[in-house]
């Protein structure tokens, strides 16, 4: 351990470009120097594993670590959901635990600096799925809606539609912050519950936050920017991925959130015209380099 913070990410072997992505923008912004990067690593192959090492990061098989819950998914794929209510426990030694998915990639490290500082209250410094910009689908409410009701039923879950979920794809906590233990406790009910692996850890955020019952730092919208339920815009004079409206902040994380891991999008650019193009790392790269 060279570093008081941890930076974890981690994902199966299908998202080995993405996870790229996200390690070349942490490298980029100088986060290697900042933060000790853990990477959980489900099915790597060993071409894979040779291309990650490149970032100097420190991989972690889940297969050798502790089990927190039984396992819920037959890919393996829920020990990353699970494992990150438990980050002190598996890497003990850190002040400071910071998660990130890895559709996720930084524009600015000024991200990282908010998170170290928020988390330091010993609150769960993370962003709400909440922005003037943000617009959901029809399809999604009734999905979180339904997500709900599986683990708390119909009364609480019209109850807890009132309130903005958490995403749980950017976070940050102190090592001795209570939320870790009332995180997983939380989980624990809910897949006891009959919730689903993949979306309970988040919902039940949502439920600890609408009782009160886990320290909240909220965080603005651009440390986790929600890329499919608001396309940003690229500011060529200041040469970033902005905000959709005035005053256009800058986005500090980029979230490619839903289908945006793959597809293209149409990207206004504020000279007028419009880009056609992923949004991913490689792309805000390109953009650098462009003259216009």
């Amino acid at each position: 351990m060279s570093s008081k913070v941890a930076l974890v990410t981690g994902c199966d072997k299908r998202y080995t470009p993405l996870l790229l992505g996200f390690l070349e923008s942490v490298r980029d912004a100088g986060t290697l120097e900042a933060c000790d990067v853990i990477v959980f690593d489900i099915d790597f192959t060993e071409s894979q594993i040779a291309l990650l090492r490149q970032f100097d990061v420190r991989m972690r098989k889940t297969s050798d670590l502790p089990t927190i819950f039984s396992p819920a998914d037959p890919l393996g794929r829920d020990v990353v959901v699970s494992y990150r209510t438990a980050l002190p426990e598996l890497f003990p030694g850190y002040e400071i635990y910071i998660y990130m998915d890895v559709d996720v990639w930084l524009q600015d490290a000024g991200a990282i600096s908010i998170l170290i500082t928020a988390a330091g209250s010993r609150s769960l410094a993370i962003a709400f799925e909440f922005d003037r910009a943000y617009r959901f689908k029809e399809s999604e409410l009734a999905w979180t809606q339904r997500n709900y009701e599986s683990i708390f039923g119909p009364a609480r879950a019209q109850e807890l539609m009132r309130y903005p979920p958490l995403n749980s794809g950017v976070f940050a906590m102190h090592a001795d912050s209570p939320g870790w233990a009332i995180w997983r406790e939380a989980y624990r009910r809910a897949l006891d519950a009959g919730g689903h692996w993949f979306a309970s850890g988040q919902a039940v955020l949502t439920d600890l936050h609408a009782r009160r019952a886990i320290p909240i730092h909220p965080l603005p919208s651009v440390c986790n920017w929600t890329a499919h339920l608001a396309l940003p815009a690229w500011d060529g004079r200041r040469r970033a991925f902005v905000t959709p409206f005035y005053p256009r902040e800058k986005i500090l994380v980029m979230h490619q959130t839903d289908d945006l891991k793959i597809r293209s999008v149409p990207i206004a650019v504020t000279n007028g015209r419009v880009v056609n193009a992923p949004l991913s790392y490689r792309t805000y790269k390109k953009l650098l380099a462009r003259d216009d």
